[in-house]
């Protein structure tokens, strides 16, 4: 696995990890946040669960990515964070737009529960829904691999190896737990 941090070593923006399927499509992990995981060898359970995602699926690389770039162990540090997203992480995501959809590939989203500070919440959904309208706008096809109760997708260590592909986003008859908190507040329209 190959990846580019920022020179402070406060963001990861993209990990990328070829595979022996040449020829095959690249494919976006678009998760929660990173962990430090990032050089050959240096895999943590998260990414070598989406390397297993990206063999089932016949990639030739998965790119993992995220929403937010600042590296945090435990999602909720990331909210103690001067800047979550990162100055670069949307250029990163615009370029993985292009290389994934180049290659035939898709996106699998997968960043389970959103959990910022209540004054957080109407920007990081803000923030959340804009990162999928540019993928979308890329003309990338997104997919989960599974709802969390709440119907947001599930993150890739919380689902069987042999989960389905689901279209996202997943139209349900209701809004997600986190909108719902939101409305309750006036903090969403």
């Amino acid at each position: 696995m190959s990846a580019h941090f920022s020179d402070d070593g406060l963001y990861r923006y993209i990990a990328l990890r070829a595979l022996d399927n040449a020829g095959g499509p690249n494919i976006g992990f678009l998760m929660h946040n990173p962990s430090i995981a990032g050089e050959q060898g240096d895999e943590d359970r998260t990414s070598r669960r989406v390397i297993g995602f990206g063999q089932r699926f016949g990639a030739a690389m998965v790119a993992l990515l995220n929403p937010w770039a600042g590296i945090a162990t435990k999602p909720r540090n990331l909210w103690e964070m001067d800047d979550p997203v990162g100055p670069e992480n949307l250029a990163w995501i615009a370029h993985a737009c292009k290389v994934i959809r180049d290659s035939g590939g898709f996106w699998i989203v997968a960043w389970g529960a959103v959990s910022p500070p209540r004054a957080l919440r109407p920007a990081a959904l803000a923030h959340l829904r804009g990162v999928e309208a540019m993928i979308t706008a890329s003309g990338c096809e997104m997919f989960a691999l599974g709802l969390t109760a709440a119907g947001e997708p599930r993150h890739p260590l919380y689902v069987k190896a042999d989960a389905p592909l689901i279209p996202w986003p997943v139209k349900i008859e209701k809004p997600t737990v986190f909108e719902t908190y939101l409305k309750s507040f006036g903090e969403l329209k």
